[in-house]
């Protein structure tokens, strides 16, 4: 037993280190300092880390007054759709002439 402990060992390396290479931290910083007081921001999308499309399922952290952030790892090359709202579809962002912004 003890002789296969270092292929053991390597292996978990190999793992650990194979993954984080094809994982990519993706961090979403939303501005918007005209929200009523008490507003919460939440990001939704095509990956369960977004909440795959439920609007009120992952609350983004108030990293100072009208600035909200939160990071996310996804494997090197996922296309990524997601949306921002205030926690329903009624209240999705939307830019000056009411569309869907894309961000590339």
């Amino acid at each position: 037993m003890k002789k296969y402990l270092p292929y053991f060992y390597f292996l978990q390396l190999f793992a650990f280190t194979f993954c984080s290479q094809n994982e990519k931290e993706v961090k979403f910083e939303i501005i918007a300092d005209n929200l009523p007081e008490g507003s919460s921001i939440y990001i939704t999308g095509n990956d369960e880390q977004l909440g795959n499309w439920q609007p009120n399922e992952v609350e983004l952290n108030e990293t100072e007054k009208g600035k909200w952030s939160k990071s996310f790892l996804f494997v090197k090359g996922k296309k990524l759709e997601f949306k921002i709202t205030r926690g329903s579809w009624e209240n999705e962002a939307l830019n000056e002439d009411y569309r869907n912004s894309e961000v590339s």
